[in-house]
């Protein structure tokens, strides 16, 4: 009983050294993403700047605050996703070392690949959407409303707030992969299983691909849909690849 509880005690010490590691990796990030603020929110025009020129336009107009407090929203938003972002890498590397002690020898020699993919893809998604999502996104909002005769004025708190969120909607979804790739590896779901599914899940991502494009633009909506279609047949093939060498080391062929 005594070493159960003294067990029990060591697992509790390991997750809060755990948690506290990620939490002071976040303050971190969040005090550099505080110090590097006005060169963030210039870099975060992208976008929108990147919109106008694709309709001709030398300037978009600038930002506007429609509420007294809607600035600290703004830096609320930038600081702390700005920071949990870059300090990502850090956070995953303490739950890592929380987390390494109770997986197989196998799943040890999968994790650190593992850790550089998932970040790989979020960067991939992230970078999708925000250099090719948001752009045409803001453009085609921009036409709609010089269609209709509309004045658009950009609200500072709500263009960042789609842009963070857009990009870290993305950003998740391309982690899909990877959560598969291990449901397969360890036999949650089959990989005939997920090959039956695979027209179904064509259409389940043009769905997905239309709710993360705010514009509903058919070309962002298919090009979305499209790569997340291959990454789900990347993650099929190499569940496929990982389950005939584990079967392999296991009947020591």
């Amino acid at each position: 009983m005594a070493t159960y509880v003294q067990q029990y005690v060591q697992h509790l010490t390991a997750l809060r050294q755990a948690l506290m590691g990620c939490l002071g990796a976040l303050i971190v990030g969040i005090g550099v993403m505080a110090c590097a603020l006005p060169w963030l929110s210039q870099g975060l025009l992208y976008p929108l700047k990147t919109a106008g020129r694709m309709l001709g336009q030398e300037a978009t107009g600038g930002l506007i605050s429609t509420q007294p407090m809607g600035v600290f929203s703004v830096l609320m938003q930038l600081c702390f996703f700005g920071g949990l972002g870059i300090s990502a890498p850090g956070m995953l590397y303490c739950f890592g070392k929380f987390v390494l002690p109770a997986l197989k020898p196998d799943e040890r020699k999968l994790a650190l690949p593992a850790l550089g993919v998932a970040l790989l893809l979020f960067g991939a998604g992230a970078s999708l959407s925000f250099f090719f999502l948001l752009p045409t996104t803001l453009a085609v909002s921009m036409k709609l409303n010089a269609f209709l005769g509309f004045e658009l004025l950009w609200s500072a708190a709500d263009y960042y707030g789609l842009v963070v969120w857009v990009t870290l909607a993305l950003g998740f979804a391309f982690e899909f992969p990877l959560l598969l790739f291990f449901a397969a590896y360890w036999n949650w779901v089959s990989v005939q299983k997920l090959r039956e599914l695979r027209r179904v899940l064509f259409v389940v991502f043009l769905v997905i691909a239309a709710l993360i494009n705010p514009s509903g633009d058919p070309l962002a909506m298919l090009v979305i849909g499209g790569i997340m279609h291959g990454l789900y047949e990347v993650a099929v093939v190499c569940a496929d690849y990982k389950r005939r060498q584990k079967i392999r080391l296991a009947s020591g062929v």
